[in-house]
């Protein structure tokens, strides 16, 4: 484990965002409800047992914004005409069609038996967060639009597509995605806020951005060098033959490079993507102070000996940052490596692990110190 490097440990009063979750109708689960829930949450399970769909679920809830509802339809492969790269930014951009938003709002509604009639299917979000403010998304797809939009010329429809309807205490907005008579995606308000707390997610199958680490990187050099500084660090004691990292502009064009001890400077994304990886993960969690953080399948790419010590990483950035963590994984190997990374850390852990059972999806919820003595046991909890 990486002592000299280790964070200081987080105000135990720390503002957490999610102390409970609750989900209806959304993809896979018809129902779900999680309660005490920690800073740091691994989530495990079986394949198609709704790992992922847990992870999107926190993400669209959180921001309450159409871009989520693209961003997750892309991650699992539905042909929006362009894949997103950036998996930080508040707002992602995407270049689709009216057909195309039409099917991604019917794909992230659950499909009950008995629904397949119903013109409007909504799925919806509540959490409440450790200042016991609570917090509701409902997402309502207008299938009979959608329908419509597949068997008609674009140009010739008007129509609403999508509504997101949010409500925090006495407070409540709309967020509306349409179609105009040009066949062009209008969402009213433009540029609509993030309704919750700032949300990074890297998904498994996209490509992490350098431009999100540029961002990020610039923002702790000017608003938190001491946070930027503990990255360095750890990415500097893990890979010696790195003396630092820094952003050059070689050409003109931004980049992340880093500065090696034999004297040559290369760009981070061409040394190592597994490297690259964990600064981004660092970088965000570092930057996203009383925030939530999304990885999902986090082994993929990062060497077998090095989990012990980027879990102490990751999970000390978090407390200190007090940004709370989601973080898949199916490695044993990997979620084994946790044990001794959270053993002055148990009861800010807990493990979210997912099953189909009974004819529905759910979660187990394993907290503190059982989940130290299942890792200890070689329990199996994948």
């Amino acid at each position: 484990m990486l002592d000299p490097q280790r964070l200081a440990l987080r105000n135990p009063t720390a503002y957490q965002m999610l102390t409970s979750f609750s989900i209806t109708n959304f993809k896979c689960y018809k129902t779900l409800e999680l309660k005490n829930l920690r800073q740091i949450n691994v989530v495990s399970g079986d394949n198609a047992s709704g790992k992922t769909a847990l992870l999107e679920a926190v993400m669209i809830a959180a921001r309450a914004t159409p871009d989520p509802l693209f961003a997750v339809t892309a991650f699992r492969g539905v042909t929006i005409n362009q894949q997103p790269i950036a998996t930080g930014t508040s707002q992602i951009t995407f270049g689709v069609t009216a057909q195309s938003v039409a099917a991604m709002g019917e794909l992230l509604c659950h499909k009950g038996i008995d629904d397949s009639k119903q013109s409007e299917k909504s799925f919806s979000f509540r959490f409440i967060d450790s200042e016991k403010k609570s917090y509701s998304v409902v997402v309502t797809v207008d299938t009979s639009s959608a329908t419509r939009l597949r068997n008609a010329p674009v140009a010739t429809m008007q129509s609403r597509i999508i509504s997101i309807k949010r409500k925090t205490g006495k407070e409540q907005s709309i967020v509306d995605v349409g179609i105009n008579a040009g066949g062009q995606i209008t969402v009213n308000p433009q540029s609509p806020q993030p309704f919750g707390p700032v949300s990074y997610f890297f998904a498994s199958s996209a490509v992490y951005a350098e431009a999100d680490n540029l961002l990020w990187f610039s923002e702790l050099r000017e608003k938190n060098y001491e946070a930027l500084e503990a990255v360095l660090k750890f990415m500097t004691h893990q890979f010696p033959f790195i003396s630092t990292l820094e952003i050059l502009q070689p050409n003109n064009v931004s980049g992340l490079y880093a500065r090696l001890n034999n004297g040559d400077v290369r760009r981070l994304t061409m040394i190592s993507s597994g490297i690259h990886k964990m600064v981004s993960i660092l970088l965000a969690i570092a930057e996203n102070a009383s925030g939530v953080v999304l990885i999902d399948e986090i082994e993929n790419g990062i060497f077998h000996s090095r989990y012990a010590d980027f879990w102490g990483a990751i999970i000390d950035f978090a407390l200190k940052q007090n940004c709370q963590l989601f973080v898949s994984s199916h490695s044993l190997e990997c979620l084994q490596a946790l044990s001794p990374a959270m053993s002055e850390h148990q009861s800010d852990v807990c493990l979210l692990r997912t099953a189909y059972r009974n004819d529905q999806f759910c979660v187990d919820q394993i907290v503190g110190g059982q989940l130290a003595t299942a890792l200890a046991g070689n329990v199996e909890i994948r």
